[in-house]
Protein backbone atom coordinates (compact mmCIF):
# COMPACT_ATOMS: atom_id res chain seq x y z
CA UNK A 1 0.00 0.00 0.00
CA UNK A 2 1.30 2.99 -1.02
CA UNK A 3 0.97 5.94 1.34
CA UNK A 4 0.19 9.88 0.36
CA UNK A 5 2.87 12.32 1.51
CA UNK A 6 1.48 14.85 3.68
CA UNK A 7 2.17 17.75 1.34
CA UNK A 8 0.00 15.32 -1.11
CA UNK A 9 -3.11 15.44 1.41
CA UNK A 10 -3.15 18.99 2.30
CA UNK A 11 -2.84 19.72 -1.34
CA UNK A 12 -6.12 17.80 -1.56
CA UNK A 13 -7.58 19.05 1.39
CA UNK A 14 -6.79 22.30 0.29
CA UNK A 15 -8.82 21.70 -3.44
CA UNK A 16 -11.29 20.29 -1.52
CA UNK A 17 -11.92 23.49 0.61
CA UNK A 18 -11.71 25.72 -2.17
CA UNK A 19 -14.55 23.29 -4.38
CA UNK A 20 -16.32 23.16 -1.13
CA UNK A 21 -16.60 27.27 -1.16
CA UNK A 22 -17.15 27.44 -4.55
CA UNK A 23 -20.66 25.40 -3.81
CA UNK A 24 -21.37 27.35 -0.80
CA UNK A 25 -21.15 30.85 -3.14
CA UNK A 26 -24.82 31.34 -4.29
CA UNK A 27 -23.42 34.02 -7.37
CA UNK A 28 -26.97 34.13 -8.64
CA UNK A 29 -27.85 35.89 -4.61
CA UNK A 30 -24.77 37.27 -3.59
CA UNK A 31 -23.30 38.72 -6.91
CA UNK A 32 -25.28 41.07 -9.75
CA UNK A 33 -23.81 39.50 -13.22
CA UNK A 34 -22.94 43.45 -13.97
CA UNK A 35 -20.96 43.79 -11.31
CA UNK A 36 -19.18 40.79 -11.60
CA UNK A 37 -18.70 41.43 -15.18
CA UNK A 38 -17.50 44.69 -14.35
CA UNK A 39 -14.83 43.03 -12.06
CA UNK A 40 -13.50 40.69 -14.50
CA UNK A 41 -13.30 43.81 -17.15
CA UNK A 42 -10.94 45.91 -14.89
CA UNK A 43 -9.04 42.65 -13.84
CA UNK A 44 -8.39 41.76 -17.55
CA UNK A 45 -8.31 45.42 -18.68
CA UNK A 46 -5.22 45.95 -16.50
CA UNK A 47 -3.59 42.79 -17.41
CA UNK A 48 -3.63 44.13 -20.86
CA UNK A 49 -1.93 47.40 -20.02
CA UNK A 50 0.98 45.84 -18.63
CA UNK A 51 1.55 44.18 -22.21
CA UNK A 52 4.88 45.55 -23.60
CA UNK A 53 5.39 45.63 -27.05
CA UNK A 54 8.31 43.62 -27.24
CA UNK A 55 6.11 40.72 -25.93
CA UNK A 56 4.18 40.44 -28.93
CA UNK A 57 6.80 39.77 -31.40
CA UNK A 58 8.35 37.00 -32.94
CA UNK A 59 5.86 34.50 -31.38
CA UNK A 60 7.04 35.42 -27.63
CA UNK A 61 4.93 34.16 -25.59
CA UNK A 62 5.37 30.43 -27.15
CA UNK A 63 8.97 30.32 -26.60
CA UNK A 64 10.77 27.54 -23.88
CA UNK A 65 11.63 30.99 -21.89
CA UNK A 66 8.34 32.46 -22.65
CA UNK A 67 8.00 33.40 -18.73
CA UNK A 68 11.08 35.38 -19.42
CA UNK A 69 10.44 37.59 -22.53
CA UNK A 70 6.24 37.38 -22.45
CA UNK A 71 5.55 37.31 -18.75
CA UNK A 72 2.19 39.65 -18.86
CA UNK A 73 1.45 37.95 -22.11
CA UNK A 74 1.54 34.43 -20.35
CA UNK A 75 -0.23 36.11 -17.29
CA UNK A 76 -3.20 37.18 -19.61
CA UNK A 77 -3.20 33.57 -20.85
CA UNK A 78 -2.96 32.18 -17.74
CA UNK A 79 -6.20 34.60 -16.53
CA UNK A 80 -8.21 32.88 -18.95
CA UNK A 81 -7.37 29.52 -18.54
CA UNK A 82 -7.58 30.03 -15.13
CA UNK A 83 -11.52 32.04 -15.64
CA UNK A 84 -12.41 29.06 -17.65
CA UNK A 85 -11.40 26.38 -15.49
CA UNK A 86 -13.24 28.01 -12.41
CA UNK A 87 -16.87 28.76 -14.01
CA UNK A 88 -16.70 25.39 -15.45
CA UNK A 89 -16.11 24.09 -11.91
CA UNK A 90 -19.03 26.34 -10.59
CA UNK A 91 -21.24 24.58 -13.14
CA UNK A 92 -20.48 20.91 -13.20
CA UNK A 93 -20.18 21.05 -9.67
CA UNK A 94 -23.58 21.70 -8.40
CA UNK A 95 -25.75 18.70 -8.23
CA UNK A 96 -29.03 20.60 -8.06
CA UNK A 97 -30.83 20.31 -11.43
CA UNK A 98 -32.57 24.30 -10.87
CA UNK A 99 -29.67 25.40 -9.10
CA UNK A 100 -27.53 24.10 -11.64
CA UNK A 101 -29.73 25.55 -14.52
CA UNK A 102 -29.67 29.40 -12.35
CA UNK A 103 -26.17 29.41 -12.66
CA UNK A 104 -26.20 28.73 -16.41
CA UNK A 105 -28.40 31.72 -16.51
CA UNK A 106 -26.02 33.86 -14.31
CA UNK A 107 -23.68 33.35 -16.14
CA UNK A 108 -25.17 33.86 -19.66
CA UNK A 109 -25.82 37.36 -18.12
CA UNK A 110 -22.61 37.88 -17.07
CA UNK A 111 -21.84 37.56 -20.49
CA UNK A 112 -24.36 39.59 -21.85
CA UNK A 113 -23.59 42.46 -19.56
CA UNK A 114 -19.53 42.00 -20.55
CA UNK A 115 -21.08 42.44 -24.39
CA UNK A 116 -23.91 44.98 -24.02
CA UNK A 117 -22.51 47.17 -21.22
CA UNK A 118 -19.16 46.67 -21.12
CA UNK A 119 -17.63 45.99 -24.25
CA UNK A 120 -15.26 43.63 -22.82
CA UNK A 121 -15.39 41.14 -25.36
CA UNK A 122 -12.02 39.45 -23.93
CA UNK A 123 -14.59 38.00 -20.78
CA UNK A 124 -17.10 37.45 -23.25
CA UNK A 125 -15.35 35.04 -25.18
CA UNK A 126 -14.19 33.32 -22.04
CA UNK A 127 -17.54 32.81 -20.42
CA UNK A 128 -19.05 31.85 -24.05
CA UNK A 129 -16.23 28.75 -24.71
CA UNK A 130 -16.84 27.36 -21.38
CA UNK A 131 -20.68 26.53 -22.67
CA UNK A 132 -18.88 25.41 -25.55
CA UNK A 133 -16.77 22.93 -23.41
CA UNK A 134 -17.81 19.25 -23.64
CA UNK A 135 -18.24 18.80 -20.06
CA UNK A 136 -21.03 21.61 -19.66
CA UNK A 137 -22.74 21.47 -23.84
CA UNK A 138 -23.51 17.58 -22.94
CA UNK A 139 -25.92 18.80 -19.97
CA UNK A 140 -28.89 18.89 -21.87
CA UNK A 141 -31.52 18.72 -19.12
CA UNK A 142 -30.00 21.62 -17.57
CA UNK A 143 -29.79 24.03 -20.95
CA UNK A 144 -33.87 22.77 -21.22
CA UNK A 145 -34.44 24.67 -17.61
CA UNK A 146 -32.83 27.73 -18.34
CA UNK A 147 -35.98 29.13 -20.48
CA UNK A 148 -36.24 31.01 -23.52
CA UNK A 149 -35.13 34.30 -22.52
CA UNK A 150 -31.49 33.34 -21.30
CA UNK A 151 -31.67 30.67 -24.62
CA UNK A 152 -32.00 33.66 -26.65
CA UNK A 153 -29.43 35.43 -25.39
CA UNK A 154 -27.19 32.80 -25.37
CA UNK A 155 -27.84 32.01 -29.44
CA UNK A 156 -27.11 35.56 -30.15
CA UNK A 157 -23.73 35.28 -28.39
CA UNK A 158 -22.64 32.53 -29.53
CA UNK A 159 -23.16 33.36 -32.71
CA UNK A 160 -21.32 36.81 -32.25
CA UNK A 161 -17.91 34.87 -30.87
CA UNK A 162 -18.23 31.63 -33.65
CA UNK A 163 -15.20 30.96 -34.69
CA UNK A 164 -16.75 30.57 -38.29
CA UNK A 165 -15.09 32.71 -40.85
CA UNK A 166 -12.20 33.70 -39.04
CA UNK A 167 -14.51 35.12 -35.81
CA UNK A 168 -15.95 37.52 -38.50
CA UNK A 169 -18.61 38.63 -36.35
CA UNK A 170 -16.65 39.67 -33.28
CA UNK A 171 -14.04 41.16 -35.14
CA UNK A 172 -17.02 43.33 -37.09
CA UNK A 173 -18.07 44.53 -33.36
CA UNK A 174 -14.52 45.49 -32.28
CA UNK A 175 -14.47 47.82 -35.21
CA UNK A 176 -18.11 48.76 -35.01
CA UNK A 177 -16.92 49.93 -31.13
CA UNK A 178 -13.81 51.42 -32.14
CA UNK A 179 -15.68 53.82 -34.44
CA UNK A 180 -17.24 55.44 -32.22
CA UNK A 181 -14.84 55.78 -29.61
CA UNK A 182 -16.34 54.16 -26.89
CA UNK A 183 -14.13 52.43 -24.17
CA UNK A 184 -13.92 48.92 -24.46
CA UNK A 185 -11.59 45.54 -23.68
CA UNK A 186 -10.38 43.62 -26.79
CA UNK A 187 -10.48 40.37 -27.05
CA UNK A 188 -6.57 39.76 -27.00
CA UNK A 189 -6.95 36.02 -28.55
CA UNK A 190 -7.98 37.54 -31.94
CA UNK A 191 -4.45 40.15 -31.65
CA UNK A 192 -2.32 36.51 -30.91
CA UNK A 193 -3.97 34.61 -33.53
CA UNK A 194 -3.44 37.95 -36.13
CA UNK A 195 0.51 37.97 -34.39
CA UNK A 196 1.09 34.01 -35.25
CA UNK A 197 -0.27 34.86 -38.67
CA UNK A 198 2.14 37.58 -39.52
CA UNK A 199 4.77 35.69 -38.44
CA UNK A 200 4.26 32.49 -40.30
CA UNK A 201 3.71 34.61 -43.49
CA UNK A 202 6.54 37.38 -43.26
CA UNK A 203 9.12 33.67 -42.87
CA UNK A 204 7.37 32.04 -45.94
CA UNK A 205 8.22 35.46 -47.57
CA UNK A 206 11.74 36.11 -46.89
CA UNK A 207 12.21 32.03 -47.64
CA UNK A 208 10.61 32.76 -51.04
CA UNK A 209 12.56 35.34 -51.70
Amino acid sequence: MIKKKKKDINEEEEEEGKEKDVKQFNFYEELSPLLLAQQLALIVHQFMLQVNDNELLYKAWTRPNKNTIAPHVRRLINHTNQLHSLICTILISEDNLEKRAKLFAYFIDVADNAFHHIHDFDTLVTIMSVFDSVSVHRLKDTWRKIGTKHEEKFLMLRKLTSQFNDMTSLRLQHNKIYKTKTTYVPYFGLWIKDLFKLEDAYNDYIMMN
